[in-house]
């Protein structure tokens, strides 16, 4: 993100934002919910949504998800970060949880923040707080973005033993593309209705050309224990650039596929 929040006074209509009094006038952004899809059994859900600028700029949204079942609740979260084009948007955020239980099919209690930083001057913060549905189907995952390697994950196994797994990763980008050279890389399972997550670190070089590589992967003991099956990756790219006056910079981006391990 940019990590720059400013408090302003909003009126929401379906995540359309008002300008603030004084604020130059201007299109307000908006953001439409399009649909909740279940990925990997329940170790994630992906929300998808049409975001308009009506400028270019920057965006950031924060997803919450939660449901409850009996005394334990389920609560994920997820990030999404990305320039405005000044067209409209079909995004992704993709929510999971490190330890508890997954996810299911059906309602779910959703909140979304939303941060706009536009070059209109523009700038406002967005607050939503509705019930969405989760349904089946296949997953949107999010292979590329400005200023990281695509990212796909090729193949898989697991040691039940060591509660370990190798991950085959693909990553591809231009020399000089590549804004940093290493990503967080956690993976997350269902086993009974119980989260398994596990964690690394991705590096790479940027060569041109497709880059194959083993990236290890470790689980916790918090929950339940990585085993064969779908498993959900998310990696998360983070830099900052210093700036002519004032704090640098910063921005995150955040990638998603699905494997199996076997």
């Amino acid at each position: 993100m940019r990590r720059i929040l400013t408090s302003v006074l909003l009126v929401l209509a379906g995540l359309g934002i008002a300008v603030p009094a004084g604020a130059a006038p201007a299109s307000a952004p908006t953001v439409r919910f399009v649909s909740a899809t279940l990925v990997a059994g329940g170790a994630a859900a992906d929300l998808r949504y049409l975001v308009d600028c009506h400028s270019t700029g920057y965006f950031r949204l924060y997803q919450e998800a939660r449901q409850s079942f009996g005394e334990r609740p389920t609560f994920a979260t997820g990030h999404l970060d990305l320039d405005c084009t000044g067209r409209p948007q079909d995004v992704t955020i993709r929510v999971a949880e490190g330890y508890g239980l997954g996810l299911r099919l059906g309602a779910t209690q959703t909140t979304l923040l939303a941060d706009f930083l536009l070059a209109s001057g523009y700038h406002g913060i967005a607050r939503e707080n509705v019930s969405h549905t989760i349904r089946s189907g296949p997953p949107r995952n999010t292979y590329s973005a400005p200023g990281v390697p695509t990212v796909h994950l090729a193949r898989g196994t697991v040691d039940r033993v060591t509660n370990t797994a190798t991950v085959t990763v693909v990553t591809k980008c231009a020399p000089g593309s590549a804004k940093t050279d290493a990503a967080a890389f956690e993976v997350y399972q269902i086993n009974g209705g119980v989260i398994a997550y596990g964690y690394a670190t991705l590096s790479y070089a940027c060569t041109g050309a497709p880059v194959v590589q083993q990236v290890n992967v470790t689980g916790t003991t918090d929950g339940s224990l990585l085993h064969a099956g779908p498993v959900v990756a998310m990696l998360h790219f983070s830099w900052c650039e210093p700036q002519p006056e004032g704090e640098p910079t910063c921005t995150d981006r955040y990638l998603t596929d699905t494997v199996r391990l076997v």
